[in-house]
Formats: C-alpha cells, structure tokens, sequence
C-alpha cells in the first residue's frame, strides 16, 4: 500500500495489545470460532485443504433456466476457449444449452481458491 501523495510505501507494523511491537516470525494465522477464542492454523492445515488449480472448467450438471436464483448472478465471470478445438467445444455447447433453455452448473479453480 502507497500514501495518496507521497507514493511512499506504507509500513504496517504488527502490534500486540499487551506486548506492543511483535516481530513478524512470532506471527501465526487463526480463527475466531467464539469472541477472543481462536483456532491456530498451520500452514501444513492450508496446503491439506488446497485445490489445485487445472485451468479446467468442469460441469457438474445442467439445470433449466428458472432454477437459478438471481442471487448467484451477482458476481460474473467471463471464459473464453483456449484453442480451436476448444473454441468448436465451446460453441456447440453454448448452442445446445441456449435451444434447451438449460445453464451450467460448473466448477472453475481461481487462484487456489
């Protein structure tokens, strides 16, 4: 992060409130299950739950139009095929769920997430 005018670099020092300044080896992530009661997560936890991203979009079903509620059209995203076999995939599918009336529910990895 950058100061408005100066484009100096800000400097966020971690701070404890009973011990003040901490450096930042002695840091560790967690979560608050309850008010100030936390679970201490390991980075060896992270890497058991991570998904590997493919860079692969995999349908998991196709479902008619009306039975997507608008609540899941807040956040698009646009895809494009990768190439001309897929560019041919592409369309036909496109095609074919546009006739039935049909959307995709698929599954798409970002960023490890």
């Amino acid at each position: 992060q950058l100061h408005k005018d100066t484009h100096n670099r800000i400097n966020m020092k971690p701070v404890d409130p009973e011990l003040g300044l901490v450096e930042r080896s002695d840091l560790v992530k967690g979560y608050e299950y309850e008010d100030k009661q936390y679970i201490i997560i390991e980075d060896a936890d992270l890497e058991a739950v991570r998904i590997e991203s493919n860079h692969t979009m995999n349908i998991e079903a196709f479902v008619d139009e009306g039975e997507v509620d608008v609540i899941y059209q807040d956040a698009p995203y646009y895809l494009a095929p990768d190439g001309a076999m897929a560019e041919e995939t592409f369309a036909v599918l496109r095609e074919a769920m546009r006739k039935s009336g049909k959307l995709a529910i698929a599954r798409l990895v970002l960023s490890s997430r």
